[in-house]
């Protein structure tokens, strides 16, 4: 049985859950716990999620136009085909750990010191993006796109997969390990053998 969402919702606990495809407009959830929920294809537009956590969650293809979030985590979740330049830019505070992000859209976003941990984001926008002093320690970026974004102290150490040219993107005191560093010489026409 599905529970019922009221317009405005504290602390509760949501495990197990299933609203695919569900109406969640405008509705404010603060210090809730969402936990294996399927969240799949819902409509979060002009809601706010404050003090949230959401652990091994699926939220593709969910909408959040003019969503907030404010100290919001993402951990373990399934994030396939979502847009988050849609969301409030203002009230923009998100974190993930260890998430599967796939096709996904961070462009013309101010995200800086935003965690992106231990996570694989596949084909993922993040033109003309501040992700200045950003935490991708460990991630996968296969075919995700960088361009005109502000990589400045950002920590790419461990990361795998990602093509970053220096030559269209700051990445002034950010941080990179071997031997995946070598790719950032391949926008400038250099191998490395």
């Amino acid at each position: 049985m599905v529970r019922a969402i009221k317009d405005e919702v504290d602390s509760q606990y949501y495990q197990r859950e299933t609203w695919i495809g569900k109406d969640f407009t405008a509705k404010i959830f603060s210090q809730c716990l969402f936990e294996q929920c399927e969240m799949n294809e819902c409509d979060f537009s002009d809601g706010k999620f404050s003090e949230c956590e959401f652990k091994q969650c699926n939220l593709s293809l969910s909408i959040f136009k003019n969503c907030k979030f404010q100290e919001v985590t993402f951990t373990d979740c399934k994030i396939v085909g979502i847009d988050f330049s849609t969301c409030n830019a203002l009230l923009l505070d998100i974190k993930f750990q260890k998430c599967l992000i796939h096709g996904s859209n961070f462009s013309d976003l101010k995200l800086p010191d935003t965690e992106f941990k231990d996570s694989t984001i596949k084909e993922s926008d993040f033109v003309n993006a501040n992700l200045r002093g950003s935490d991708f320690y460990n991630t996968n970026l296969a075919g995700s796109l960088f361009h005109h974004t502000n990589l400045s102290k950002a920590n790419f150490i461990g990361a795998s997969n990602y093509n970053i040219d220096p030559l269209t993107n700051n990445l002034k005191q950010a941080q990179f390990s071997m031997p995946e560093a070598t790719n950032l010489l391949r926008a400038m026409g250099i191998d490395v053998k």
